[in-house]
């Protein structure tokens, strides 16, 4: 329901502008107008990474999970991969 109200706002907008453009002579062609479409906040918080490492250790979500989570709440660079990530990180025990 909220992408709807989302995308008939953004048309309405863009027929307004469109409406303004050709009243003032200017040139409608360039306009552009984009809504932000997140509706809810991708940040991760200290809590929500120690329960994904417990789901982790327990085998329910795959280190793949955890990587794409930490990569859309932006805590790893968006043109890395979890292969880029395990080869810098090399062969590590997580118990040293």
């Amino acid at each position: 329901v909220l992408g709807d109200i989302v995308g008939n706002l953004s048309s309405a907008i863009k027929t307004c502008i469109y409406w303004c453009g050709e009243y003032m002579g200017a040139p409608t062609d360039d306009c552009v107008f984009t809504i932000n479409r997140e509706f809810y906040d991708k940040s991760v918080d200290p809590q929500t990474i120690m329960s994904l490492v417990t789901l982790l250790d327990r085998q329910i979500v795959s280190s793949q999970d955890i990587f794409d989570r930490l990569k859309s709440g932006g805590l790893i660079d968006a043109d890395r991969t979890l292969d880029d990530v395990r080869d810098e990180l090399g062969d590590l025990s997580p118990l040293e």
